[in-house]
């Protein structure tokens, strides 16, 4: 961050942490593009708004609760809150769009 952004070592050091748990977020993404694919096809789209819910409910409450209960700076509550959200919400997904596909091993896919 210092070469590249040309930030101070101290700001450099307040960046680290929050892109360290930033970092999962282009696989969730990606997952979660694959698991929203799976549910339009099937006509569940219920369940995508669902999963969109549960994501900013999860993002929200774990940003409340990292401000109230820990010291944590906004950056890295921010980052907790992002990471753990997008994680939650993949995890229903992933469940919906398994199910999803099992069904489709037995039943013949209809438009």
């Amino acid at each position: 961050f210092e070469s590249v952004f040309g930030l101070s070592p101290a700001l450099a050091e307040f960046a680290r942490i929050p892109t360290m748990l930033m970092i999962v977020m282009p696989l969730t993404s990606s997952m979660f593009s694959l698991h929203r694919s799976v549910m339009i096809s099937a006509h569940e789209t219920v369940q995508v708004t669902i999963t969109m819910i549960l994501e900013v409910s999860c993002i929200a409450g774990i940003m409340v609760l990292c401000l109230a209960v820990t010291d944590w700076t906004g950056a890295i509550a921010a980052g907790v809150a992002m990471a753990g959200g997008r994680l939650i919400a993949n995890t229903y997904s992933g469940v919906t769009s398994s199910r999803i596909r099992r069904r489709w091993k037995t039943e013949p896919v209809t438009d």
